[in-house]
This record gives C-alpha cells, sequence and structure tokens, in this order.
C-alpha cells in the first residue's frame, strides 16, 4: 500500500454530511470535483505552544470552533478543515489570536512524473500537446484522485476505504494525490470516502510520457526507453502488453511491486504502447551507453583532481598513477606492506568466477574474504550474481585496475575503485533473478 505522510492515531471524527458533485457532461468519464476543489485546507493545533506533549490534546476554543464549517475532520493533535478564501483567512486569524499554531495550505496543482496540471481547470490537461496532434485519452481502470486533507490510513486501506468500494491505490505522488486501480470513476465518485476528495479524473495516456520523449523518438532507428509498469504487474504481463517489434530487455521489481523493463523502440511502437498499455504507468529515454570509468574517479572523490582551467582545452592536469601514488603516501595500499581494508557490499551478490558467470574480473581476483546470502527461499547459499549489479558495485568499490592492465586514451588504468587494494565482504540481501 502506498505511504501516507502524515496521518492521526485515534478514530476518526468527521463533521460534514456527504458532498457529491455529479461530472458535467462535457467531462463524462473524465473527471469529477467536489465542492471542496479551490477552498483552502487549514490545520489548527489543539495544544498551545510549548505545552508538554504528552499530555493529553486540548480542546480547541469556542470561537476557533465555531469557525471550523461542517467539513472539519478531527485528528490526534489537530483539526483540519477545508473553507473558501475569506473564511480560511478569518478562521486563521482567529487561531492565532488564541495562541495556536496555524497551517493555511491553498493545494498546489497537481504534479505527476512529466507534469502538473490544476485540477479546476480539466480543458487544459485533455487538450492535445502544443505543436502535437497528439491527444490524451483515458486509460481503462485507472484513475488519479486527490485528497483534501491531510491522509489517514483508515480511508485508503482496510474494507471501510476505498478497497472496501473496489478502488485500489497504487502509487502515491504526493500532496495527497493517488494513482488507483479502478473498474471506472463512479466507483471513486459513490463511495463513502469520496466526501474527503477534492478532484477524481481518468489517468491519461499523455500522464504517463512527456511530449520531449515523443518527439525525439525515431521513426525507424530502435533507441532504448525504460518502461514502468503499475505495482502488481508481472513480468509475463508486461511483455505482453509491448508491441511485437518492441525488444525486451532486462527487468527489475521495486519495493513498491512496480516493474521497471527496458526496450529498444522506436516512435511507432512507442506511440503504440502508450496509447494501449493497460498497465503502464511511465516511459523515460534510457540513459546513454556507459562508458568505464578511471582512476581519475577516485581523484575527484579525494578532491585531489586538477584538470583544465574554465575554457580551456590545453594546460596541467593530474597525471595517470597519481592516485594510487596519493594512496600509497598515506600507507593505504596492500602493497606496501599495510593492513588493507575491508568493504562489506550489502547487494545482489558478487561473482565469484565458480558460478554460471565464468571467470570473475582480474581486477577482482582473490579479493573476497567472506560471503553470507539472506536472500529469502534461495535455492543455494552460494552468491551467484547473476544480474551483475553487485559485482559492479565491489568494482567501484575494489577494482585494481592494474591486473587487466587497460588504459583509456590519455593513460588511465580503467576500473580503478576507490579503495583498489581493499579486501571485500560479500553479502546478498536482493534477488537477482
Amino acid at each position: 500500500m502506498p505511504t501516507c505522510p502524515l496521518r492521526g492515531t485515534l478514530p476518526l471524527t468527521l463533521l460534514a454530511g456527504v458532498f457529491l458533485a455529479s461530472a458535467s457532461a462535457g467531462e463524462a468519464n473524465q473527471s469529477w470535483r467536489s465542492p471542496l476543489l479551490g477552498r483552502e485546507l487549514v490545520i489548527i493545533e489543539k495544544s498551545v505552544p510549548g505545552a508538554d506533549e504528552l499530555a493529553a490534546p486540548e480542546l480547541l476554543p469556542e470561537p476557533i470552533r465555531a469557525g471550523l464549517g461542517v467539513d472539519a475532520v478531527e485528528y490526534e493533535s489537530f483539526v483540519a478543515t477545508v473553507l473558501p478564501e475569506a473564511e480560511a483567512e478569518a478562521l486563521t486569524a482567529t487561531a492565532l489570536a488564541e495562541n495556536r499554531g496555524v497551517l493555511e495550505d491553498p493545494r498546489a496543482p497537481i504534479t505527476l512524473a512529466f507534469h502538473t496540471f490544476d485540477p479546476a481547470k480539466p480543458g487544459e490537461r485533455t487538450a492535445p500537446w502544443d505543436g502535437s496532434p497528439y491527444r490524451p485519452e483515458p486509460v481503462p481502470d485507472l484513475i488519479l484522485l486527490r485528497f483534501a486533507f491531510p491522509l489517514l490510513d483508515e480511508w485508503t486501506e482496510g474494507s471501510t476505504g476505498l478497497p472496501g468500494c473496489g478502488v485500489h491505490p497504487l502509487v502515491y505522488y504526493g500532496d495527497g494525490t493517488f494513482l488507483a486501480a479502478a473498474k471506472n470513476l463512479n466507483d471513486v465518485i459513490n463511495c463513502p470516502v469520496a466526501r474527503y476528495l477534492s478532484w477524481a479524473g481518468s489517468f491519461l495516456t499523455t500522464d504517463r510520457i512527456s511530449p520531449e520523449t515523443l518527439e525525439k523518438a525515431d521513426a525507424v532507428e530502435m533507441k532504448p526507453y525504460s518502461l514502468t509498469f503499475v505495482p502488481g504487474t508481472t513480468l509475463q504481463v508486461a511483455l505482453g502488453e509491448l508491441p511485437l517489434a518492441m525488444v525486451p530487455g532486462e527487468s527489475m521489481v521495486w519495493d513498491d511491486g512496480s516493474l521497471t523493463l527496458a526496450a529498444q523502440a522506436t516512435r511507432p511502437e512507442l506511440e503504440a504502447l502508450v496509447a494501449t498499455g493497460p498497465h503502464l504507468l511511465s516511459v523515460f529515454e534510457a540513459a546513454g551507453e556507459p562508458e568505464p570509468a578511471d582512476e581519475r574517479q577516485g581523484l575527484i572523490v579525494a578532491g585531489k583532481y586538477e584538470g583544465y582551467s574554465t575554457g580551456a582545452v590545453t594546460g596541467a592536469v593530474t597525471g595517470p598513477g597519481t592516485y594510487l601514488s596519493w594512496l600509497g603516501s598515506r600507507n593505504l595500499l596492500l602493497s606496501l606492506g599495510e593492513t588493507p581494508t575491508t568493504v562489506a557490499v550489502f547487494d545482489t551478490g558478487f561473482d565469484d568466477g565458480s558460478g554460471v558467470n565464468g571467470s570473475h574480473h582480474p581486477d577482482l581476483a582473490g579479493r573476497l574474504v567472506a560471503e553470507k546470502n539472506y536472500v529469502f527461499n534461495r535455492d543455494t547459499e552460494a552468491l551467484e550474481d547473476t544480474r551483475g549489479h553487485g559485482t559492479m558495485v565491489a568494482g567501484i568499490i575494489a577494482g585494481k585496475g592494474t591486473a587487466a592492465a587497460t588504459k583509456d586514451r590519455q593513460g588511465y588504468f580503467l576500473g580503478t575503485g576507490i579503495a583498489p587494494e581493499s579486501k571485500l565482504v560479500a553479502v546478498q540481501v536482493m534477488d537477482t533473478g
């Protein structure tokens, strides 16, 4: 379940009745707004500043309670209400006069991965992109919704919350905004929890990709992209949603259950996936091709690298071999007889050369002094780093750089780590499958 940034611990006391508004005819199946949209959130602390934090919260003075209105919600240590601007200002002034802490929040626009929008202006969000014929279309079974109040777990969890109405929160964007799975917008509108919402609307195809990404996509040449699917999507389901010409790559499941899949695609495949993929959450351009690092990374981290002056193309720079010499001057190299540093790497394991991946890199030879596998339901105690991430991190830390004798064009050894003579303890805490 998505986490809530602010929640009370006492049972909710609702002072308002149910208030629902129908979507206008021109926005059917697109968006819904409650009377709370456009009002300001006011949060008032129950106790005066400096009061004993362990003591029970005080009762709010009557002048404050009189200005709360009918839509107030009580929490353990504060009361929240949503009011028109003038009433919010008056209540804030009253609370300050009664020596209570106050937060007045006009509610910023909704911020998603690629853009922000004002839910009070739905026409701007559903219009075609500027300079592009691409028009936003609703994604079936995915709904965006925003709460008007600080969140309570009981609104987003359990049979009395949104799940009891067939609305299942998937992703929390912050500031009270969720992406939820729901068969239709009516499931949200008719839910008792809707009384705490200010807005709900369809998740659109243009919410999951930026115009720039589509514009830069090539009609013929495939480019790399990072695709993220909503929590709970299996790799098999994600692969089944890809257009046939799209080439999938590696995948990873995150802690929240979302799935990220690398893929190569041209613009037609990208447009098709964005338009039809029922579980697609976002599309990002993948980073460029990785380049091997050399010993200058260690010099930069140590603050010992000098490059050309700004704007210059020639001059004195820190030369090859300097990092190893600097480490030696601080008695940090095993070759000088000092006891090496031992570093524990908590990751996907370590390729020690005995598994299916063959021999390990010579710059990591003989560096492993201990290992432990903590992956739940593992098939073996051995650390077979089939994904390679743990081994990569080990190389960044402890790569010697000199054993492979590979240098870049400037003569710097490639693969030199931050601590190139250190020993390694590999601890596998993530599955590599």
